[in-house]
């Protein structure tokens, strides 16, 4: 397959879902974290909603997960008006391969964790040209959204995840105690 450095869209083969064809369109963009070995090609879906007003929503997968579990959230996502619902309802949804997985390159060095992975989510947000936009993840998709609201990057609106998380004892005193007050020391603490 020919890969495009670039977040221009060519068209992935057809694939089934639910026994009917569905086409997507399949993205790529080069993320590069300032250290040649960090620069990675992040593969992604781009489905914009018919509906002018629709809010750009950002939804990542967990682990062992892929994109394929959201296939089945595209359309009434992105077309709520053929599924009971309102054209308010609507997003335009951007479903990212975690690196490594699908078809994202995998990194050639450590350093790709939740706290880079949630710069570059923002980074890609930010090339497709949405200026205001929402934050989904389960499972590790939850540690990335979770991070993307602490590093506030612009445009990000707010989150929401589907996975409770704790935090371990020795920790949640030092959080009781204020030793971790600033959102950098926690982003500095998860990473």
């Amino acid at each position: 397959m020919d890969r495009k450095r670039t977040c221009a869209a060519h068209k992935l083969r057809p694939a089934r879902q639910g026994g009917r064809l569905v086409r997507h369109s399949l993205a790529y963009t080069r993320i590069n974290r300032q250290r040649p070995c960090w620069t990675l090609d992040i593969h992604f879906i781009h489905v914009r909603s018919k509906h002018e007003n629709a809010l750009p929503l950002i939804v990542t997968h967990g682990w062992p997960g892929s994109i394929i579990e959201q296939m089945k959230i595209i359309d009434p996502l992105t077309n709520p008006t053929a599924h009971d619902r309102t054209a308010a309802e609507a997003f335009h949804l951007v479903i990212p391969s975690l690196p490594g997985y699908g078809f994202s390159e995998k990194p050639a060095a450590p350093g790709w964790n939740p706290v880079s992975i949630a710069k570059a989510w923002a980074t890609l947000m930010q090339r497709l040209g949405y200026t205001k936009y929402v934050a989904q993840g389960g499972d590790w998709g939850n540690a990335i959204s979770e991070v993307m609201a602490l590093q506030q990057p612009p445009g990000l609106l707010g989150i929401h995840t589907n996975m409770a998380a704790t935090v371990p004892l020795p920790q949640r005193r030092r959080l009781d105690h204020g030793k971790l007050q600033s959102r950098s020391n926690v982003t500095e603490y998860i990473s």
